[in-house]
């Protein structure tokens, strides 16, 4: 016993020694520990510095409307993001320019953006002749690019792959109302559209449709056009009206769609109305405000309906997220499907970013693999080499005007 007493100095300061190089080896920063491997990815990823996407919209021109709603949307993919911690650790950062609306400056502002060695990817060409001008000149820098046009423009031929669409196009929006008139017993339509690009197209698609749906009793009475400059379309409608259909497509957008909507009630042509869902905005409504519910339909997706969808729907949780956010940044405004289309432009992308790092040639393979199962604001995006779009079956629902504002039917 007095020997073990006489040695107890001995070892406490021998375990004292140990405990001081167990802590020594525990806090050098050499020392692989999940603590010091976080410390050091977040160190890494600061000194990567931030995420760049290159923005292009319509913010000056005669698109500034649909393109800073686009916008806002953007910035609230990114604020979701960024609120998360950004993507593997690092922030994500918009580099906004502005084409005017016009063609020539979108080829010239992205060759500027993808000379960026920073920016990963790019987000704009909000209408089709944007995105016509800005396509070759993505592909020839060989920078991935989510288009945002709605109007039925479709990447095709060699480097397409570059290309993805990140909202839903018009076409599918028109066959959807289609779809709906038939199932609501609506056969008898007429079509009135303007002779601009959008109007060209639907009235391109419409033939195939005819035929299409003419088993399950879809006939076309009446076929008018206008121009979208017009102020005055009350004899298309006139003429309209003597073949007594149940309800017409017009794929006007804003004031435009709403003259329509307007004469249609001055002339006594009170049959339901389908129209773009460039339209499907709250402040739409206040145009057509003396209209009654029940009167006006369009496509869009779930956010404007996310608080009416039931608890088990798998995409309610996300869009609450969304809005949420959104009217932080935003509280005396509403999302709706043109800011969806800009936030999933930037969602889509980044989702790739995440799982295969800010390499350009990476993410375009990324996007074209499938079963990506990317969660957005629209849809859950699953893209192909053969499919752009990428969206589900689920992503579109029909929706209509009732007290002011746009709700399920």
């Amino acid at each position: 016993m007095s020997l073990f007493k006489n040695k107890l100095p001995i070892l406490l300061s021998v375990c004292i020694l140990m405990l001081t190089l167990i802590a020594a080896c525990g806090n050098n920063p050499g020392h692989d520990t999940p603590a010091n491997t976080e410390k050091k990815e977040a160190e890494q990823a600061a000194d990567q510095g931030s995420i760049k996407i290159g923005v292009f919209h319509d913010i000056s021109g005669p698109g500034a409307l649909p393109a800073s709603m686009m916008l806002k949307g953007s910035k609230v993919a990114v604020q979701m993001i960024n609120d998360e911690g950004g993507v593997n650790g690092r922030s994500v950062e918009l580099v906004v320019e502005d084409d005017a609306g016009r063609p020539e400056n979108a080829a010239r502002i992205v060759e500027k953006l993808a000379s960026n060695e920073e920016i990963v990817f790019l987000s704009g060409g909000n209408n089709s002749s944007i995105a016509a001008a800005a396509d070759p000149v993505a592909r020839k820098m060989n920078i991935p690019f989510m288009v945002i046009s709605g109007a039925g423009y479709e990447p095709k031929g060699k480097d397409s792959d570059l290309l993805v669409a990140s909202t839903i196009n018009f076409i599918t929006g028109g066959e959807s109302f289609i779809k709906f008139a038939l199932e609501q017993g609506w056969k008898r339509g007429a079509t009135l559209n303007p002779t601009d690009v959008t109007g060209q197209l639907i009235e391109s698609f419409m033939d195939g449709w005819i035929k299409q749906y003419k088993d399950q009793g879809l006939e076309i009475v009446a076929r008018e056009r206008y121009d979208s400059k017009a102020l005055d379309v009350t004899p298309q409608l006139s003429k309209i009206k003597e073949q007594k259909p149940d309800f017409i497509m017009s794929y006007g957008i804003g004031e435009t769609a709403a003259i329509v909507i307007r004469q249609s009630q001055q002339v006594g042509l009170k049959v339901p109305i389908g129209i773009s869902g460039a339209n499907a905005f709250p402040a739409f409504l206040n145009l057509i405000k003396d209209v009654p519910d029940g009167q006006v339909f369009t496509y869009s997706d779930k956010i404007m309906i996310w608080k009416d969808l039931p608890d088990s729907d798998p995409h309610k949780k996300f869009l609450e997220k969304y809005y949420l956010t959104f009217k932080k940044l935003y509280p005396d405004d509403e999302p709706s499907l043109t800011h969806s289309a800009g936030a999933d432009s930037i969602l889509i992308g980044l989702a790739a970013v995440k799982q295969v790092g800010a390499d350009r040639e990476k993410i375009r393979k990324y996007l074209s693999q499938g079963n990506q199962n990317i969660q957005a604001v629209q849809s859950t995006y699953n893209f192909t080499a053969d499919d752009r779009w990428g969206y589900s079956d689920d992503t579109i629902v029909t929706i209509t005007n009732k007290q002011g504002k746009w709700k399920l039917p």
